[in-house]
């Protein structure tokens, strides 16, 4: 819980991967 709190900019960096990461998939399958 402790980690949650304090390092809130380390959750939206997974989070901005994550959508990065599902962005990039989505633009190869239009691509492919």
């Amino acid at each position: 819980n402790i980690l949650k709190v304090h390092l809130p900019g380390v959750r939206q960096g997974l989070e901005k991967m994550k959508r990065l990461r599902e962005e990039g998939y989505v633009q190869e399958l239009k691509h492919g």
